[in-house]
């Protein structure tokens, strides 16, 4: 591709087709843990919200706070509109496929453009653009790739040691998501494989250092956050370290195939068998580790430029690869936005032996151009389409099912999104179907007993909350829905036995714990109702619900003085 107009050409060129690619998830509603992050995120609501982001960690439910301060400007501008959630995702997508075309310039790499319209129009990014969450993914993209332009400019220039701008680029980065913590490794290796003149990659080492340490820090954070938090090692407690090395050799092939071939592109892969004992998983380990010799015996024939993008490749995709627990890993190893930022590298190398094969058949340009232009048709073509299953959770988690039926999440999902519509017995089905696949957790039988209470079958909505109670994992989520049955119907000491209960098997349970606050209100100890509600602030401080009930509970003691009364917590 060959554009000779003006400066302004080639940055509209690609944000017109990021545009026209992915315009079917403008008109998207809020989907998955977009209401986590943007819809029921009350940290966006405050107006001193800004600064909590960044001072109080808790508050959020990852500790990436450029990704929601983003979030909190816009909340000033759409509210609770999703469609300008995805335009500024659709939009940083353009900007990342900009840099990718300058960054490939500054190397002086004839497919630049190519390259750059390919990363642009691949669905298999479709996932981190049309998803509202995954700003995380845009957003530390467009850091990472301006410290990589900047980071080559210095080398250019042949400027060494500490420069201000691309270690800012660099925090932007790891503030936005700590996998981009291995960009001093991409650097190092690059650097160490290609830069010719002695010295250069202990001059690098030099510069590095200060980024690998602030890496080393966050990335730390972010493991202690995955497990402490979202529970990352219970998910991966099935994973033997046997498994985790036939994971990791398996991982990088299977995100190269969707790049190659991107057809049944989904939520939520199915999960690997792994079994150490079957020799033939061992290929995947073994071809990886081929690939990587060979590439390196023959790089003074073919050019380091290869082993270095390969180990390259590796690297952006090492925190995925499944050595680092994290949340998801009992559902899947793999998803399309783990290899958002790493895809550029095969699209590049795709694009490079693109070029070399044509120059080296004598192919004329313009059928070069033209097959140029079809595969990226061709390709927008599939966004397009693809980022049509972000419409609404409907669309969303039925395409998810087509992939993956043996998976209760889109079953429990599905069944939510169709009740929410009103359509409860067919979500009952799908509620069923997730028990089926997935007995040990309580979640799938708590929704089926909340679809038994919205029809008014409470006799079943009670006996399937209290089978709920059973299940090993989610319990206190079952407890809390019986007390809140037993409330209703009056019956308030078994509905606090039951929020007792849910508190016991998880004691930081705002939810359980405001309501329990409320029934002790109720029932007149107002002491241990006003201990209950700051028992919710302290876990989760804008717990407006808490808030107020704590006043009125202060108001009563007050005007009782008869019991002593907690201060409230501080905004």
């Amino acid at each position: 591709m060959n554009f000779n107009q003006s400066r302004w050409a080639i940055p509209l060129l690609l944000t017109l087709a990021v545009l026209a690619a992915c315009w079917p998830a403008v008109q998207g509603e809020f989907l998955w843990d977009d209401g986590l992050y943007v819809s029921q995120n009350e940290v966006l609501q405050e107006k001193d919200g800004l600064i909590r982001i960044w001072m109080e960690p808790k508050l959020l439910p990852n500790y990436y706070p450029l990704v929601f301060s983003s979030f909190w400007f816009e909340y000033r501008l759409w509210g609770q509109e999703p469609g300008g959630y995805h335009l500024t995702n659709i939009l940083l997508h353009a900007l990342n496929s900009l840099l990718a075309y300058l960054l490939f310039k500054i190397w002086k790499t004839p497919a630049a453009l190519f390259i750059a319209a390919v990363f642009a129009l691949h669905p298999v990014h479709v996932e981190s653009v049309a998803w509202i969450a995954e700003r995380k993914d845009v957003l530390s993209s467009s850091f990472f790739l301006g410290a990589m332009c900047c980071w080559s400019r210095l080398l250019q220039q042949r400027r060494e040691g500490f420069s201000p701008v691309f270690t800012l680029l660099f925090l932007g980065a790891l503030f936005s998501k700590t996998v981009t913590c291995t960009l001093p490794v991409v650097c190092l290796l690059l650097r160490g494989l290609m830069d010719p003149e002695k010295g250069a990659l202990r001059k690098e080492i030099i510069r590095q250092i200060p980024l690998l340490a602030c890496g080393a820090v966050m990335g730390a954070v972010t493991v202690w956050w995955e497990s402490a938090r979202l529970g990352a090692g219970e998910a991966a407690s099935h994973l033997s370290f046997a498994d985790r090395i036939l994971a990791a050799g398996r991982i990088p092939w299977f995100y190269l195939w969707k790049v190659l071939w991107p057809s049944g592109l989904y939520p939520i892969y199915p999960l690997w068998k792994l079994d150490p004992g079957q020799l033939s998983q061992w290929l995947f380990p073994l071809a990886s580790l081929a690939v990587t010799g060979l590439l390196w015996f023959l790089r003074a024939r073919i050019g380091s430029i290869w082993i270095a993008g390969w180990l390259g490749y590796l690297a952006l995709l090492g925190p995925a690869l499944g050595f680092i627990d994290f949340s998801t890993q009992d559902l899947s190893l793999v998803a399309d936005h783990y290899q958002y930022l790493a895809s550029l590298i095969p699209i590049a190398a795709l694009g490079l032996l693109f070029q070399r094969l044509a120059l080296k058949a004598a192919i004329p340009p313009a059928l070069v151009h033209g097959a140029q232009m079809v595969l990226c048709l061709l390709l927008g073509w599939l966004s397009w389409i693809q980022a049509g299953y972000y419409r609404d959770p409907v669309t969303f988690w039925s395409h998810g099912l087509a992939g993956n039926p043996e998976c209760w999440v889109p079953h429990n999902n599905l069944g939510v999104a169709l009740a929410e519509r009103g359509r409860i017995e067919q979500a009952m089905t799908h509620y069923a179907e997730a028990i089926r696949l997935y007995p040990d957790f309580a979640e799938p039988q708590v929704n089926l007993g909340n679809a038994y209470n919205s029809l008014g079958k409470i006799d079943q909505a009670r006996e399937t909350y209290l089978k709920a109670t059973k299940a090993p994992r989610g319990a206190s989520s079952a407890w809390y829905r019986l007390g809140r049955l037993y409330d209703k119907e009056g019956n308030l000491p078994k509905a606090e036995e039951s929020y007792k209960k849910a508190v016991e098997i998880r004691p930081r349970y705002p939810e359980a714990l405001n309501s329990l606050g409320v029934l002790y209100a109720q029932t007149g100890r107002t002491l241990e109702a006003a201990e209950a509600f700051q028992s919710v602030l302290e876990i989760q401080p804008l717990h407006r619900n808490a808030r107020e009930n704590l006043r009125i509970a202060q108001m009563e003691l007050k005007n009782n003085q008869k019991e002593q009364i907690p201060e409230a917590s501080p905004r």
